[in-house]
């Protein structure tokens, strides 16, 4: 019985180390309380915060992800209406600010990017 509870002592005083903790989450939950606070895998190194959205005239489409990356390049591209963020950081539960309002669902995005591929082949043609 002795020897359990040393057993237990010591898992218990032992030290885990410091694996990184980062917010995930895909889509619409990544807003309000949709975001969950994960352990990361001792590869993860980062944070990462993907935006992808798209522009049409007024009307504005957004799909975040957020996750833990082994490698993380940041990032901030445009082609067409289709704009496409990458932000990084490696503190835990850093990117919990890397959220914007989402305001549609994945199935506007990928219409906006369908859209946004198809506008050029077939131009006035649409």
């Amino acid at each position: 019985m002795a020897s359990y509870l040393i057993v237990l002592m010591a898992l218990l005083c032992f030290d885990q180390g410091s694996a990184l903790k980062c917010y995930t989450c895909v889509g619409d939950s990544c807003h309000g309380k949709g975001q969950r606070s994960t352990n990361c895998s001792s590869s993860d190194a980062y944070c990462e915060t993907i935006v992808i959205a798209a522009h049409f005239d007024t009307h504005k489409f957004e799909n975040i992800i957020q996750k833990c990356s082994s490698t993380c390049e940041p990032s901030n591209t445009t082609i067409g209406v289709l704009h496409v963020t990458s932000q990084c950081c490696n503190n835990t539960l850093c990117n919990i600010n890397g959220v914007a309002v989402v305001t549609a669902s994945r199935w506007a995005v990928a219409l906006a990017v369908l859209t946004c591929f198809a506008f050029p082949l077939f131009g006035s043609r649409l």
